[in-house]
């Protein structure tokens, strides 16, 4: 029971860091470039939509196959969190690409 809620709580630290780090270059790139980053970002998040199962599904026989601690968290996750960790994250680089490429115009 232990590891299943360590395994969701890595879930949200996950998506939180890439929160922080999609904020930390929002504020940090100049705003003469932001639409060129926010175009690219963007484009990152559509693919991530387009091949977030895929990308699940792959970390998931990972997971299967591989006997480390590291890996042990993911499987007992299961693969709907991680079906949800890579939908966060292309949701957060869609939404962030959208707001930099907006604020670069």
């Amino acid at each position: 029971m232990k590891l299943n809620f360590l395994a969701k709580a890595a879930v949200a630290i996950v998506i939180f860091s890439v929160v922080g780090w999609v904020y930390f270059i929002a504020v940090l790139i100049p705003r003469e470039i932001n639409k060129s980053v926010g175009a690219s970002l963007f484009v990152f998040g559509v693919f991530n939509f387009l091949f977030f199962r895929r990308h699940a599904r792959q970390i998931w026989g990972w997971s299967q196959s591989e006997s480390t601690k590291l890996v042990r968290i993911w499987s007992a996750a299961g693969r709907p969190w991680i079906d949800l960790l890579f939908f966060g994250i292309a949701v957060i680089l869609t939404v962030s690409g959208v707001v930099l490429w907006i604020r670069g115009s």
